[in-house]
């Protein structure tokens, strides 16, 4: 099972811009019904791609499952243009595909971590949308663990080698 974001003009699933990501799971099944999902990761995605499954497999045989720290709705907006109704749902739900522990940028590329970009532009947005005091008091000490001696914020909390 391969995840991605786009596909291709050929109707496949185009994986380049995960970068190093390689969002896989290989499950080795043996007679009889099965429930799979991977264990100790998670995939942003809009398409999955299944290969190498025996028999039949139809889009009911299938479901994705959220997961996500799930803040408690707090705001809502609600108008009569059904345009500006789904783009309000799609910010929710993207919300949601980003807050794993970490308010993270990207959950399908190889940069899955707790940017402080992406949430400072974001937070007030999140925090009309959600109930964020928790989620984020808690991500803010991880923040400050990783402050450095001179008093610079690292890029990202929980402080990763690869960026300084």
């Amino acid at each position: 099972m391969r995840h991605g974001e786009e596909l291709t003009a050929a109707g496949r699933l185009y994986t380049d811009n995960l970068r190093t990501a390689d969002q896989r799971d290989e499950f080795v099944l043996g007679p009889g019904s099965h429930v799979v999902e991977p264990a100790f990761t998670l995939h942003g995605f809009r398409y999955a791609e299944i290969t190498g499954w025996p028999g039949a497999l139809t889009p009911d045989d299938l479901e994705a499952v959220l997961l996500s720290s799930a803040l408690t709705a707090t705001g809502s907006l609600t108008v009569s243009d059904p345009a500006v109704r789904q783009l309000v749902a799609n910010i929710g739900a993207s919300a949601d595909g980003n807050l794993v522990s970490v308010p993270t940028d990207c959950p399908q590329r190889d940069e899955r971590t707790g940017w402080t970009a992406d949430i400072s532009v974001f937070g007030s947005t999140l925090s009309f949308l959600r109930h964020t005091q928790a989620f984020l008091s808690g991500w803010v000490t991880t923040l400050i663990d990783g402050q450095r001696a001179d008093g610079a914020v690292p890029h990202v909390a929980p402080v990763l080698p690869e960026y300084g």
